[in-house]
């Protein structure tokens, strides 16, 4: 395995645990609690989980390109886009 597929495995594996699944399965409030973020309804938090599974998409299809021996230039940049845009925010 290759260190590009060391990194998209682990951003998989994280993003699933902490961001995706919590995001779209817990209720409001436990959200509303660990984020500190109050919402009239579940679908702000939603919304979140599921641009975060929108990101999974492109680090499978990156992991298995680079699985493959294709650099995956797509989801690299895709990361990159992801984690400075959040930073400038």
């Amino acid at each position: 395995m290759t260190a590009i597929s060391l990194i998209l495995s682990a951003k998989i594996i994280v993003t699933i645990f902490l961001v995706s699944a919590p995001f779209l399965l817990l209720p409001r409030h436990r959200l509303e609690a660990t984020t500190g973020v109050s919402a009239v309804s579940a679908t702000l938090f939603r919304l979140y989980g599921m641009a975060a599974t929108a990101l999974l998409v492109g680090y499978g299809v990156g992991l298995w390109q680079s699985m493959n021996g294709v650099f995956p230039w797509a989801a690299v940049l895709m990361g990159i886009v992801s984690t400075a845009g959040a930073a400038g925010i």
